[in-house]
């Protein structure tokens, strides 16, 4: 399987019949104009990376995946610390339901960044087997294959101003029957709805994107615990010690060794 010589050199590898998932390591430095022979998904785990489709800019943030199809054509940019990336590549892309073609690289979060998180922190802590490696990298790949299905699927305009609400305003403490006030509808619709679309309650989704904010935190500033708790929406840094290690399958101070070591 062919690589992109973006994502440099290999620092460890797992194959088999139907995935590669690499670390990659790459010193500052610049790509001209190229594009890749097959699709992948790869997140920056650490350092800082740019990359340009057209006239457009995509400014690339740790444990935020992104996915590549082919086309398009781009050229990038490596910071001056490097990057370190965590990289998947599938056998067969339309197994995994990956769209044929692409216009821009995708910019992923939610439960893919999450999964991303566990996959590139266990295998950081020498706690993955070439099992868990391939497991975690198909459940992103699914993951990400359904974020394009339901992209195509129309939703309610209050919906995904919900959703907006969610994503913008993380750091707040909600209630349910303040989100649907402000949407016109009666929260017992609001909560069905959501739950219907997205697969869980409210406050689960809103529990991954606060952690997603806290993956990428962790791994590029040196804010204390007890600061992030508060910064992305926690009641104090028990709190969000508990859910950030439930839902990525470590703690904090855990998750920012492996991961900056």
């Amino acid at each position: 399987m062919s690589r992109s010589p973006m994502f440099g050199g290999v620092v460890d590898e797992v194959q088999t019949h139907d995935m590669t998932v690499s670390l990659t390591r790459q010193p500052t430095s610049r790509f001209p104009l190229h594009e890749h022979s097959v699709p992948c998904i790869f997140v920056l785990i650490s350092g800082s990376y740019r990359e340009w489709v057209g006239s457009r800019e995509f400014e690339h943030r740790p444990f935020q995946p992104a996915a590549l199809s082919v086309p398009p054509k781009h050229r990038d940019e490596i910071g001056p610390k490097g990057a370190l990336f965590l990289v998947l590549q599938p056998e067969n892309a339309v197994a995994t339901g990956w769209p044929r073609r692409q216009a821009a690289p995708a910019l992923l979060s939610g439960s893919i960044s999450l999964a991303a998180a566990r996959l590139a922190s266990e295998w950081r802590r020498g706690a993955a087997t070439p099992f868990l490696v391939e497991e975690l990298a198909f459940e992103i790949f699914a993951l990400a294959a359904g974020g394009f299905s339901e992209e195509r699927r129309s939703a309610p305009n209050w919906l995904r101003d919900c959703v907006d609400r969610l994503h913008s305003e993380f750091d707040r403490h909600f209630t349910v029957g303040e989100l649907a006030e402000g949407l016109g509808i009666e929260p017992a619709r609001l909560s069905t709805a959501f739950r219907r679309r997205y697969g869980r309650p409210m406050g689960e989704y809103l529990n991954e994107i606060r952690i997603g904010h806290a993956c990428q935190a962790l791994s590029r500033t040196k804010a204390s615990l007890a600061e992030l708790a508060v910064e992305t929406g926690f009641h104090d840094q028990s709190h969000f010690t508990r859910v950030f290690s439930s839902i990525v399958g470590c703690s904090p101070a855990r998750f920012r060794r492996s991961v900056t070591g």
